[in-house]
């Protein structure tokens, strides 16, 4: 056994000096229980670009404040209660088997990168999707029934807020139960290249670090936009089903290259950015 431990720690501590870490579930459990985990190592609450959870096994969060940066799978149920808030800034992926719940009303959810879902959400809470949100499962967005004594009532929980991309995709739906609605921009349909472009960009720069610092102005524009960015770097433009737009114009002026748009339709596009040290950033313009 100590043998076998030692091993794990090695790997452990191998894969944190590549800049990855792997955390996978052994048992059913809590989070925040080490038994729950291989090698005892609980993850972080802050997860890294580079860090992996495997949720194989059905998983309890009690008061947790998760941000993730990095990627989860969830294959097993994912189960938030009692007022833990999860945070996603990197990739967190779904299979046909993988549940994602929040299961009082204090237990919320907000994506602010990427959401690739075969299974079921429902949220209790509320649901923010500041991000990209590609459904070939199930949402459903739950007001919870509840009984007084005579009748069966429908309580005011339970909300989704789409503030940018949520596709219903090859079978997808969102259900408003008992009444509830979804808010902000409507669902779209047909995005599988754009799922493909998302979910395969690195994760080294995402939306955070660097890609904060890379300026795409003005945003929303007319047609006309700059980059800053370095000569060495490739940008190409994606609807939002993800079809390829050729951009004819681009001009390197200094350390910004200028692209016009003006005989692209309104509405909102994807720039996949590669840069001279091989990190992909995406970011989104709005043509007006």
């Amino acid at each position: 056994m100590k043998k076998a431990l030692l091993i794990l720690g090695i790997l452990t501590i191998g894969s944190k000096l590549f800049g990855q870490t792997t955390y996978t579930t052994t048992t059913f459990g809590r989070w925040d229980d080490p038994a729950h985990w291989v090698g005892g190592v609980v993850p972080p609450s802050t997860l890294g670009t580079g860090d992996v959870v495997n949720i194989n096994h059905n998983t309890f969060f009690y008061g947790q404040n998760i941000i993730n940066n990095g990627t989860f799978n969830i294959k097993a149920i994912a189960d938030s209660r009692e007022g833990t808030k999860i945070t996603n800034n990197g990739k967190m992926i779904l299979t046909t088997e993988g549940r994602l719940y929040s299961n009082d009303n204090d237990s919320d959810i907000t994506n602010n990168y990427a959401i690739d879902n075969s299974g079921v959400i429902t949220q209790i809470g509320t649901f923010t999707n500041n991000g990209y949100v590609f459904n070939q499962g199930h949402i459903i967005n739950y007001q919870k029934l509840f009984y007084d004594g005579v009748t069966m009532n429908c309580s005011d929980w339970g909300t989704l807020i789409n503030n940018n991309v949520l596709c219903n995709n090859n079978g997808g739906f969102v259900n408003n139960d008992c009444g509830s609605v979804t808010t902000g921009a409507p669902a779209i349909t047909s995005c599988d290249d754009l799922k493909s472009t998302i979910m395969n960009a690195s994760l080294a720069v995402g939306e955070t670090g660097k890609s904060k610092e890379m300026k795409v102005y003005p945003n929303p524009t007319t047609g006309v936009f700059k980059i800053d960015l370095d000569s060495n770097s490739e940008v190409k433009i994606f609807d939002m089903t993800g079809k390829s737009i050729v951009s004819k114009n681009s001009q390197i002026d200094g350390n910004s290259q200028t692209f016009d748009i003006s005989n692209l339709p309104k509405g909102t596009y994807i720039l996949k950015i590669k840069t001279a040290d091989n990190n992909e950033v995406i970011k989104k313009i709005i043509k007006k």
